[in-house]
């Protein structure tokens, strides 16, 4: 009996011997690898448990956040940042008997570099125009800029668009909001907005008018013309044709700095001829290139031509060695008015003198005298103006008549000869 007790016992001790072989150690603790952690929004972490049996995995806890807002955790521990933020990783055991845990703090993606683009440097008043930006890294968290102008009162940024309020130049400046403190800027000139008329170039019949309409800007204004005996141009900008050619008004606002044009063409009410050729010291080879009338007399010191039409009889050329000198129109005293008119509106009427009635063109350079001829014939002689004398508003016409006179007197032109 002592002998099979002494058996069991035996066998006793084994089996507990081999109970405690195969039962796993058990845990007292886990501890993950860190327990404060600072990640870029993106980046990615792979935590690892300390302390643990052999026989326990990484899959083998449970892995939870306090926040999946801002950090996302897999079943084997590796967690990814979503947003800026705090948050926690927990682990646990299975059974919940150990636990710990680690704080994770998310920053931004910082911007290394941006480059700021902007439409124009110059805006006109009232004008607008957007800003952007092309950043580095191009996954950067906040791709946001504050803007800031050096003077509100020249123009104004928000929301990334500019708006142009009064004239002048400022400094338009860019910086980054996540912290970077990264600054562009650039310089800005605020215009004001130019002059514009209803017309920038007109054709006017001689006497006729036109109504020059500015804007904006309008008030203080001023209006003159580069030629007045061409266009006149009136304080609230009323042009008046008044003889053949081309002049310029000028629109001003010396307030604003500002300026705009207007080119005005004047054309003649009467055609009663073509007029003779008026560059002076021509041969006479250039004369009858010139000419289509029908030559009706040569001589070594003139050039006859029959007029085209009833208002010009005859048209004669004088030369002085070769030289074109004087030409003289032979209008029949029918159409003394129209004459009148026709030498009015493309030469300035100066006064009489001697029989002669003066004219002076707009450009000064040339002298027009009616003379009556005969009972038959007007002569209209045009001659090279050789005096100082220039038409000027400052000038009175009596000045240039006195310098102008001696020479209508010295001119003779005969009645044309026939061969």
């Amino acid at each position: 009996m002592m002998r099979k007790n002494l058996i069991i016992a035996f066998l006793s001790i084994i089996a507990m011997g081999c109970s405690k072989e195969s039962e796993p150690s058990e845990l007292e603790s886990i501890q993950l690898d860190k327990n404060n952690l600072t990640l870029q929004i993106g980046a990615t972490y792979q935590f690892k448990v300390t302390n643990q049996s052999e026989e326990t995995q990484q899959s083998d806890y449970i892995w939870s956040t306090n926040n999946p807002n801002i950090l996302s955790i897999t079943d084997d521990g590796a967690v990814k940042a979503l947003s800026v933020g705090e948050a926690k990783v927990i682990v646990k055991t299975s059974d919940s008997k150990y636990t710990d845990t680690c704080s994770v703090v998310v920053s931004p993606k910082y911007v290394e570099s941006f480059t700021l683009s902007y439409p124009s440097a110059e805006l006109e008043v009232n004008q607008t125009m957007t800003l952007s930006a092309t950043y580095t890294p191009s996954d950067a968290t906040y791709k946001q800029l504050k803007f800031e102008s050096s003077d509100t009162t020249v123009a104004i940024v928000k929301d990334s668009i500019v708006t142009a309020k009064v004239a002048g130049n400022i400094t338009i400046k860019a910086t980054t909001i996540d912290g970077s403190n990264i600054s562009r800027s650039f310089q800005l000139v605020v215009k004001e907005v130019p002059l514009t008329v209803n017309a920038t170039s007109i054709s006017l019949v001689s006497t006729n008018t036109f109504s020059l309409v500015v804007s904006p800007n309008a008030d203080g204004c001023t209006y003159e013309s580069e030629n007045s005996y061409i266009a006149s141009v009136s304080s609230a900008g009323l042009i008046t044709a008044k003889r053949v050619g081309n002049t310029i008004v000028h629109i001003k606002n010396a307030n604003k700095n500002l300026d705009a044009t207007c080119e005005v063409t004047v054309t003649p009410q009467y055609n009663l001829f073509r007029e003779p050729y008026l560059v002076f010291g021509a041969t006479p080879a250039t004369i009858k290139a010139y000419e289509k009338r029908v030559l009706a007399s040569e001589t070594t010191t003139g050039l006859i031509y029959t007029g085209e039409n009833s208002y010009l009889a005859y048209l004669i050329y004088v030369f002085e060695n070769s030289a074109y000198t004087t030409s003289g129109c032979f209008v029949p005293t029918a159409y003394s008015s129209l004459l009148g008119s026709f030498i009015g509106e493309r030469y300035v009427y100066l006064g009489t003198s001697d029989g002669f009635i003066l004219y002076l063109s707009t450009d000064s350079k040339t002298i027009a005298a009616l003379k009556l001829y005969s009972t038959t014939y007007w002569i209209a002689m045009f001659y090279k103006n050789t005096t100082d004398a220039k038409l000027s508003s400052s000038q009175s016409y009596s000045i240039l008549l006195k310098k102008i006179a001696p020479i209508a007197k010295s001119m003779k032109v005969q009645m044309p000869v026939f061969r």
